[in-house]
């Protein structure tokens, strides 16, 4: 656009040397250019004389010298005559008041603002010649476009994006200008346009606008004016633009413009992109701008979309820029919205809103926004908001309408479900739900298998489809079948049918698949399955049918989209190949699923003459062929079919019978092939012995979580404490630390290490490692100190634990693995990776099936690691002996013809890789068949949330969003623990409901629970749920959408994750489903990616460490097997053929079977030995290892097979067992000694059972035919010496299991548990044999009459016990109790007379030798045991042996001895009553009788009550006496049943009377330390002569306590003991085990000894004798002491003669003591000879004739029971 007149031209001319002037650089030129160009400044605008008052402020702030300062004042006068206005505000009004006071009026106001000056005068009128060329050519010359073009082009940018301070001072810039070109502006830099002539006043305007700012042009441009405004903005603009933006992407013209801009900015838009200018960013395009633009422009005039773009950040684009127009218009139709009337959370729809206007377009928000206003109820449009989110991508405008629409006739309470059916209704229905045409879904399935070896003819196909589905065929199987076609056959036309085509296609297996025979099987099996089940086969189903049935070698994988139908797909592809005559395995996803199919099916297999099984046990198996196997169709899992596989080749049960590896079907076949592919199938041998690790495990977890409590930071420090650290009240960590005073002090761990003291002093160590690594270093050794022959450094002071020698090896191995397992069980969590469930650990597979494994067990004792976190019963750890992968079993099938028979169907094969592995693996051909039908399924938004509490409630919002929209939900977690807890969050929300159930256990039958659901039911389950669940949809929750599924976490694979959203949508059904996850920041999509990308990795990885290390084992395990089947077919020789026949699955002896058992715990440990080595060295040493197993086993005939035993429990099963078979017709006898000699030969520390075993056979001895059985030569004293043997291994078991104990007592967490009830039954069986055995000693001992000889020498007060049996072998003995006693006397002799003990060849003769003196001081005791009971004969041994010693002239008086006399009894043998407890209704009957009969009428004798189980003393010393015809009156009321409670006063006198006659010495045993002085006072009244205090746990202090009195202190050993007497004063010994303090009567109730006696510690074991107690001042008038409520006593009755000692033992035998002996004391060495001779002592014959075996380790069953112990269990490595 021109101008209209030249004098505009020489008005800008004038400008633009203004301009000029003011740029100058030096200020005295400046103002002298000003003077010279005689401006009238009056027609100047106001921002050009800013820029001049800019300068001269400049000039004059600086001081530049007077005459420049002259001249600054002479150019204000000059203004001041033209009448030029200073605005208020500048700076130059203070500057003249500083400087020039002259300028001052008298009123004291400046000049200038006395002026008075209206700038309205348009300064075009100027007189300016438009015809003047030098104008023109000036103008030319003053373009500064190079020079000054980039700054002015900068602060051109300023003035946009500065905001209000340029808008304001725009008039500054040029200052700015001169101040930045101070020094580097000069004329001739505009020079370079001064040949161009102006030929359009355009390019004069664009030079004008290249040089200064906008709103400077529009000051001096006249306001009438307005083109050259906007054209000035226009062209500014497009400058400013291309600057932003990429000027490579845009078009330009010849003077450098964008074209598409000189079109974008228009008149109206123009200030909208002034706006916009300042926030384009560097990623903006001309397209986007535009959009902004136009937008802000189309709605300026309906909304507010004018939000304050300076808060916004300059740069950030057009897209924020935006995004925060339409956010501000939101806001404003929210305000709306939410007007004062809506009460509730409004912040809640602000941010609903924002999230929709984030997936919807504006115009959309606001039609909804203006929807909702109808509404007042902020629930309603909360919810309403949340429909529309998620259902954004299906909104439209049409469709918002019709909602609308429909919404103006509904109740507000109904609009939730109403805006549901709308919105779902229109959204599925852009979803195709019509399926697809044949010829479509066959073009699709061909691009399919482009990549794949099969290549159908899709033509052929296509009739093969139509002449299957339309079935108007007739069959080639049975030609005569007429014009039946087979679309109208029967079930009896089917049958007869099959008969006919299963000999056919059995016999033909390539008429089998040829497409002919193939289709007429199809089109039969779909008639058989319309009339079974009332349905017909889809086109997905024929089509996998066809090509199944015709495929090649390679086996066929399928991916089916889930509710196609699969199951009817197997069940006819296992129909149609049994015809063919081949067994067909059918592989389920579980037990459940694999009895549920076969039932299904059965009757469609019956229609076909095929009979169908599954292999479910429902009863435990022992052996022989399963009835299952002999069916056609077999259903089961993966699992059972290889324990079956397993038990029928490895162990030769015949399992399977006859069945082949023929045909393989398998549902859910990526769970088999890739899930579970290495997974491990093995039958668990518990091999005995290993119960013996328990307490390894128990070492393990408390050592662990000690050094754990040990160990703490210090500075960046890690430190362990060699003691316990406990907090302080502050709760600062402490220790206790021994100071230099001796004094324990708790120091403050922290402080102490701040000190700078020695932390060696304090036993603290400085760990230069991570606690991990530290722990599991120090558990290694501590481990291998305690249970490993070997020396470790550092761990010298460790106490070592017996473990079985042939273990050994095992234990070193396993070390390593045990404390790894630790670290694994420690951060394994229940409900998590395992469920704690009936006292059991099982493992869950929760990261892909949710299934709870109930036969698999972990290995590497993390399965008992984790039985001792919970506190249950251990079991033993197991070894692999056999074992059968996935891969290996599937591998089997169709090997023998050299194919891959398998079929397998899945809804997610996986990715090209995953196929890839598949297919090199199984030599399978993977294809994807089209779905049918458009699935009908919405996917909603993922939902992605950073902590626990926030996942949950998103659950929660999801779930009740579905319960409004009437529809029901299953909620997917990944763990139990995950959905117990959701579970608890919604019942805690109290959310309206229709019921919530949880399904997350496989092995209780909570499926049912989900099978149907119903409007606003909401279901929460595991993984269990993603595979082969259906659950029927109500009709009403089909119309609202049907089935919502929540995933609450992101599966690990893309296949779980869709199978668990394919829980919905299924069949034509509509559904939804949504991802809400917790844990992650950024959205799933990126994670999804990585998630493909581990998956493959660790599919590779898994499949290298597959041919690294279990193809190996599997290699090993296959010739090993081989070898084991030749070892079997050794024994079948041996048998003859009735065996065979009779015993057809039991051929093999318990013997062979151990043999066999041993064998593989042999192999088991060397898989262990051989584990991480190469191919070749695990080749070469198993070729050494079945080569040293075939030289120990020996295939010769006749051989004997057990060298190839290491463990020695294995010798004592095959003895257990050929005992329990022992009759006199099958004497094993030596056989049974042969193996209990092996095992105590092998590992006699070990050998427990094989003591116990030994004794028993000797006692048994051989049997006679006839009766004339045979024992050998000291037969009882060796069995007696193996079973004490027996209980010396028993009791350090009982130690071992004690330790257990106490481990477990002071872990709090497990104190009161089910693993420490096992300990203390184990405890208590282990107390229960030892009583049993010391039982049995006690009896064969009472049977050999032994003589106990206890010698002392006086002179050095030293003595030596010895019991008739010990196994020092220092002493001979045999059943001749009498020629052994003198033997052991003389050797007794010796020992106390010589310093040193005594040589072996010292035998006989040797006291006749000694001298009399020597002699003379010995004193001996003899104590001859056995003399209660059932003596030989009518005869009394003990009054015969004193009559003989009467006649012999024997001066002294035995002492009768009764040991373990229950308390009870006592008192009734000193009491004058007598007492009677129990007795029943009659017999008080009888006695009251007999005493009516003897006593005086009247005479009150009898106290009786009913019977009470209480031990109470008062019916002893009560008063309360009747008569006789009293207590018949007071019975007779009584039941018949009714017991009684009887004393009769003075009934026992006679009795009593004679035990005062005697000296009586009472002893009691096993008295805790606390309650002495209460028995001694008790006792106080009967006046012993002295009292000896025995301590069984000696403690030093208590000794030198009572060093004023006589001690003995005593070693004990192995059937013999020594000890010595110390009198006052004299040193106590060095080593002793019992001390016993001889205190006098006078003595014992004196304050110093109660003191001493009440300072023995509690706990302490103590033992009380009272010498010569006078029993008839026995207490028993009183009540009794409590202590002795359950005590026994031991009696002795002293100096007792014959008279009566005749009258005392009929009475003490009618008690049945325990034990009952004649003692001897102080013999001289002639006196104890005499005795011995004298004696009249026999012995009774003994014997055994059952052998209980009395622990479960040492047994092994018949082969019955054997078979039964083997238990199925998949491994996890752990």
């Amino acid at each position: 656009m021109g101008l209209a007149t030249s004098k505009r031209s020489e008005y800008i001319a004038r400008l633009l040397t203004l301009a000029e002037i003011i740029l100058l650089e030096d200020d005295s030129t400046f103002c002298s250019e000003i003077e010279k160009a005689n401006f009238t400044f009056h027609y100047i605008p106001k921002p050009v004389l800013n820029m001049c008052y800019d300068r001269i402020e400049n000039i004059l702030r600086l001081d530049t010298g007077y005459p420049t300062y002259e001249k600054a004042l002479k150019i204000l006068t000059k203004l001041k005559s033209q009448s030029v206005l200073i605005p208020q505000n500048h700076y130059l009004l203070q500057l003249i008041d500083l400087k020039s006071q002259s300028l001052k009026s008298t009123n004291g106001q400046t000049f200038v603002t006395e002026l008075n000056y209206n700038n309205t005068s348009d300064p075009t009128e100027s007189p300016i010649d438009k015809n003047n060329p030098q104008i023109c050519k000036q103008i030319g010359e003053y373009d500064i476009s190079k020079q000054l073009f980039p700054l002015l082009r900068y602060h051109s940018q300023q003035l946009f994006t500065g905001g209000k301070q340029y808008i304001t001072n725009s008039g500054k810039l040029i200052p700015i200008l001169c101040q930045n070109f101070k020094r580097g502006i000069k004329r001739d830099y505009f020079s370079n346009l001064k040949n161009c002539e102006a030929t359009n006043y355009d390019k004069l305007y664009l030079n004008l606008f290249l040089k200064l700012t906008l709103e400077t042009v529009k000051k001096i441009v006249p306001y009438n004016e307005l083109d050259v405004t906007y054209l000035f903005q226009k062209f500014s603009l497009i400058q400013l633009i291309q600057d932003k933006l990429c000027k490579n992407c845009i078009p330009m013209d010849s003077m450098g413009l964008s074209r598409d801009l000189q079109v974008m900015i228009t008149r109206s838009n123009v200030d909208i992109y002034s706006q916009l200018i300042s926030k384009l960013g560097a990623d903006d395009d001309l397209t986007t701008l535009s959009d902004t633009v136009s937008f802000m422009r189309n709605h300026s005039n309906t909304e507010n979309i004018n939000p304050d773009l300076s808060k916004l950040v300059d740069g950030v684009g057009i897209s924020t820029v935006l995004k925060a127009v339409k956010e501000n218009a939101i806001k404003e139709k929210i305000a709306v919205l939410l007007h004062d009337e809506i009460v509730g959370d409004k912040k809640t729809v602000e941010k609903l809103v924002l999230q929709l206007s984030q997936k919807c377009r504006f115009e959309i928000v606001i039609t909804i926004l203006q929807l909702l206003s109808k509404t007042r109820g902020i629930n309603r449009i909360t919810s309403t908001l949340k429909l529309f989110i998620d259902y954004a991508k299906f909104l439209e405008e049409d469709v918002l309408a019709f909602i609308e629409k429909e919404l103006s006739s509904t109740p507000e309470s109904e609009w939730i479900i109403t805006v549901n059916k709308l919105i779902t209704k229109h959204s599925l229905a852009q979803i195709s739900k019509d399926s697809k045409d044949l010829t479509a879904y066959l073009e699709e399935l061909a691009l399919n298998l482009k990549s794949t070896k099969i290549q159908p003819d899709i033509g052929h196909l296509h009739k093969v489809i139509e002449n299957v589905t339309n079935g108007n065929t007739e069959s080639h199987f049975v030609p005569d079948s007429g014009n039946n076609f087979i679309n109208t056959w029967t079930k009896t036309d089917i049958t007869a049918w099959s008969s006919i085509a299963s000999v056919i296609l059995g016999k033909n297996q390539n008429l089998a698949t040829s497409p002919k025979y193939v289709v007429e099987c199809l089109t039969v099996a779909k008639r058989a399955y319309f009339l079974v089940k009332e349905k017909h086969l889809n086109t997905t189903q024929i089509t996998a049918l066809y090509l199944g049935l015709t495929k090649p070698r390679d086996g066929i994988l399928f991916q089916i989209s889930t509710g196609t139908g699969k199951s009817a797909i197997a069940a006819i592809f296992a129909t149609i190949i049994s015809l063919r005559g081949k067994f067909v395995d059918v592989y389920t996803n579980g037990y459940i699923q694999a009895i549920r199919d076969e039932k299904d099916f059965a009757e469609f297999f019956k229609l076909f003459g095929l009979s169908s099984g599954h292999n479910a046990e429902s009863r435990v198996y022992t052996k022989g062929p399963k009835q299952c196997y002999a069916k056609s169709i077999v259903y089961g899992e993966p699992a059972q079919f290889a324990f079956d596989t397993l038990r029928h080749t490895f162990y030769d049960l015949s399992t399977m019978g006859e069945r082949r590896h023929d045909f393989v079907i398998i549902d859910e076949v990526d769970a088999v092939l890739v899930d579970d592919v290495f997974k491990l199938a093995r039958l668990l041998e518990h091999i005995p012995g290993f119960d013996l690790f328990y307490i390894i495990f128990q070492v393990l977890w408390n050592r662990a979580t000690k050094i754990t409590a040990r160990s703490e930071q210090h500075n960046g420090s890690l430190y362990y404490v060699g003691r316990d650290l406990q907090e302080d009240s502050k709760g600062q960590l402490c220790f206790h630390h021994l100071g230099q005073d001796g004094v324990s002090r708790l120091i403050n761990l922290h402080s102490y290490l701040d000190s700078g003291q020695d932390i060696g002093d304090a036993d603290i160590m400085k760990v230069e490692e991570s606690v991990t690594s530290f722990l599991e270093t120090h558990l290694k050794s501590y481990l291998k100190a305690m249970f490993t022959p070997e020396s470790i450094l550092g761990f010298e002071d460790v106490e070592k634990i017996q473990i079985p020698n042939h273990l050994h090896k095992y234990v070193a191995i396993q070390i390593p693995k045990w404390v790894e397992s630790f670290t694994v069980a420690e951060n394994y969590r229940d409900r998590l990776q395992y469920l704690v469930q009936n006292g059991q650990i099982k493992p869950i597979d929760y990261w892909s099936t949710g299934i709870i494994q109930n036969s698999t067990s972990w290995n590497n004792g993390l399965q008992q690691l984790l039985q001792r976190k919970h506190g249950l019963h251990l079991i033993p750890e197991s070894l692999t002996t056999n074992f059968l992968s996935n891969l290996s079993l599937i591998k089997k099938y169709g090997k023998e013809i050299g194919e891959c028979n398998i079929i397998g169907f899945s809804g997610t094969l996986g990715k090209p890789k995953t196929r890839e592995i598949l297919s090199n693996l199984f030599h399978t051909i993977s294809i994807n068949m089209p779905e049918i039908f458009q699935k009908k399924f919405i996917l909603y938004d993922d939902i992605t949330t950073t902590t626990r509490e926030k996942w949950s409630s998103k659950i929660i919002l999801g779930v009740h969003a579905q319960i409004e929209r009437r529809r029901g939900t299953l909620v997917i977690c990944r763990t139990i623990e995950d959905a117990m807890f959701i579970h608890e969050r919604i019942l805690a929300s109290k959310l309206p409901h229709n019921g919530i159930r949880l399904y997350i256990q496989n092995d209780q039958d909570q499926e049912k629970l989900i099978s149907n659901i119903y409007p606003g039911q909401v279901f929460i389950t595991t993984n269990l749920a993603s595979r082969g669940t259906d659950i029927l949809v109500d009709d009403e929750i089909e119309e609202n959408g049907g089935l919502h599924v929540i995933l609450t976490y992101l599966p690990d694979s893309d296949r779980f994750e869709q199978q668990g959203l394919g829980r919905t949508a299924r069949q034509g059904n509509s559904g939804s489903g949504q991802l809400i996850c917790y844990g992650f920041i950024q959205p799933a999509g990126p994670i999804r990616h990585l998630r493909d990308q581990v998956e493959l990795s660790n599919m590779q990885n898994t499949l290298n460490h597959y041919y690294s290390n279990l193809a190996l084992k599997e290699e090993c395990f296959s010739k090993f097997s081989s070898f084991v089947t030749k070892v079997r077919q050794h024994f079948a020789q041996r048998k003859n053929c009735v065996s065979k026949i009779l015993f057809k699955h039991d051929i093999y002896s318990h013997e062979e079977l151990t043999i066999i058992q041993a064998m593989t715990e042999k192999f088991a440990i060397f898989l262990l030995q051989v584990e991480n080595l190469g191919r070749e060295v695990v080749a070469d040493k198993y070729s050494t290892f079945q080569s040293q197993l075939s030289t120990e086993f020996n295939f010769q005939r006749g051989a004997i097979h057990t060298g190839v035993i290491d463990n020695p429990f294995f010798h004592l099963t095959i003895a257990t067992d050929v005992l329990q078979k022992w009759t006199r017709f099958s004497n094993y006898y030596d056989k049974v000694t042969q193996h209990v000699e092996r095992a105590i030969e092998m590992d006699p520390e070990m050998a427990t059972g094989a003591y116990l075993l030994l004794g028993s056979v000797l006692l048994v001895g051989k049997l006679g035919l006839l009766g004339g059985d045979r024992w050998t030569a000291d037969y009882k004293t060796r069995a007696v010496a193996n079973y004490r043997k027996c209980l010396e291994l028993v009791q350090s078991e009982v130690d071992i299991l004690q330790l257990s104990d106490g481990l477990v007592r002071n872990d709090a967490t497990v104190e009161f548990s089910d693993l420490r009830e096992q300990i203390h039954d184990k405890i208590y069986i282990l107390e229960s044999i030892k009583t049993l055995v010391e039982g049995t000693i006690e009896t064969v001992l009472k049977s050999l009459r032994t003589i106990d000889i206890t010698t002392f020498n006086c002179k050095t007060r030293k003595g030596i016990n010895l019991n008739y049996l010990c196994d020092t072998g220092k002493f001979k003995f045999s059943d001749n109790v009498k020629e052994t006693s003198l033997a052991n006397l003389e050797k007794l002799l010796i020992a106390n007379l010589e310093p040193s003990f005594f040589n072996k060849s010292q035998i006989s003769h040797f006291s006749n030798k000694l001298p009399h003196k020597l002699i003379s001081q010995q004193c001996t005791t003899l104590t001859i045991n056995g003399l209660t009971g059932f003596e030989c004969g009518e005869r009394d041994q003990c009054l015969d042996t004193i009559d003989a010693l009467q006649i012999n002239q024997f001066p002294n008086s035995p002492t009768l001895i009764c040991d373990g006399v229950p308390w009870q009894e006592f008192i009734q043998l000193v009491c004058p009553n007598t007492c009677m407890k129990g007795v029943n209704k009659s017999e008080v009957e009888t006695k009251l009788k007999e005493l009516t009969k003897k006593l005086h009428e009247g005479e009150k004798v009898i106290a009786i009550s009913k019977y009470s189980e209480e031990e109470d003393d008062e019916m002893v010393h009560s008063t309360d006496y009747i008569t006789c015809k009293d207590s018949i009156e007071f019975i007779s009321k009584c039941d018949e049943g009714a017991v009684f409670d009887i004393k009769i006063k003075n009934g026992n006198v006679e009795n009593c009377k004679l035990f005062t006659t005697v000296d009586l010495d009472l002893e009691i045993h096993e008295l805790d330390a606390s309650v002495i002085p209460q028995v001694l006072n008790f006792f106080h009244e009967t006046k012993p002569k002295k009292v000896l205090v025995t301590f069984s746990n000696p403690v030093i202090n208590v000794g030198k306590r009572f060093e004023n009195f006589e001690r003995k202190f005593s070693k004990i050993g192995p059937g013999e003991g020594y000890y010595c007497v110390k009198n006052p004063g004299e040193e106590i010994p060095s080593d002793f085990d019992e001390m016993c303090i001889t205190i006098p009567n006078y003595k014992v109730y004196s304050p110093e000894v109660m003191q001493h006696l009440g300072e023995i510690p509690i706990g302490t074991k103590i033992s009380i004798k009272f010498d010569k107690i006078k029993s008839k001042f026995i207490p028993f008038h009183e009540k009794k002491c409590p202590i002795f409520s359950h005590s026994n006593v031991n009696i002795s009755l002293n100096r007792i003669r014959k008279p009566t000692l005749k009258q005392i033992l009929p009475i003490i035998r009618s008690l049945h003591f325990a034990h009952f002996a004649l003692r001897f004391r102080n013999l001289s060495h002639k006196g104890a000879q005499i005795v011995i001779n004298s004696a009249k002592i026999s012995q009774e014959d003994i014997k055994q004739t059952k052998v209980q075996p009395n622990r479960k380790r040492y047994v092994t069953a018949t082969l019955h029971q054997h078979m039964k112990r083997w238990t199925k269990v998949n491994v996890i490595s752990g």
